[in-house]
């Protein structure tokens, strides 16, 4: 299945650059053509191909940092659909990663309705918003034999307490 398109102006800069970087080559070819032929000196003709020239490379410049953003994004959404939950410090780490370009990652990814990813700042983790509280309905408490019914995130399974008793609640119960 193909990716959808997080940033669609990065597409619209780099055609975009690439039709004026076309009209720059025909202007090019047409102006040093007249200048031969007129015997008018090419410094001219030069400055200014090189200034009209500025125009589609910075299209394609801004094109394709853009591009490169909407790669970031997409191989973060690729490790967190691969783990439960990131750890930011790790991810900063061993990736080229900044925090801003983490935060701007999370935001292209949510604004375009492909992901719902959460930077829990608290626990430093980078997750799947939608799989950030799960609702788990326990029959009893194996120590107090109470009926549990609690909220509880995935990364927090194996600290879980009866509510009555304080006794960790086995992780096995908890994916029942």
């Amino acid at each position: 299945m193909p990716r959808p398109n997080l940033l669609k102006i990065d597409d619209v800069l780099l055609r975009a650059g690439s039709i004026l970087g076309l009209f720059w080559l025909l202007a090019s070819a047409i102006g040093i053509a007249i200048a031969l032929d007129a015997g008018v000196g090419l410094a001219r003709t030069t400055a200014l191909m090189l200034i009209f020239a500025s125009a589609p490379l910075g299209f394609w410049i801004a094109g394709f940092k853009l591009r490169r953003r909407e790669q970031r994004a997409w191989a973060l959404y690729q490790l967190v659909d691969d783990h439960v939950e990131i750890p930011v410090p790790d991810l900063l780490r061993d990736s080229d990663f900044t925090a801003a370009t983490l935060s701007r990652a999370i935001r292209d990814l949510n604004n375009s309705g492909v992901a719902f990813l959460v930077w829990d700042r608290k626990a430093d983790v980078v997750q799947d918003g939608r799989l950030r509280a799960t609702q788990v309905q326990i029959e009893d408490c194996g120590s107090c034999g109470a009926k549990v019914s609690m909220s509880v995130r995935i990364g927090e399974t194996a600290s879980a307490r009866c509510p009555y008793c304080r006794d960790l609640l086995a992780a096995e119960r908890l994916m029942e």
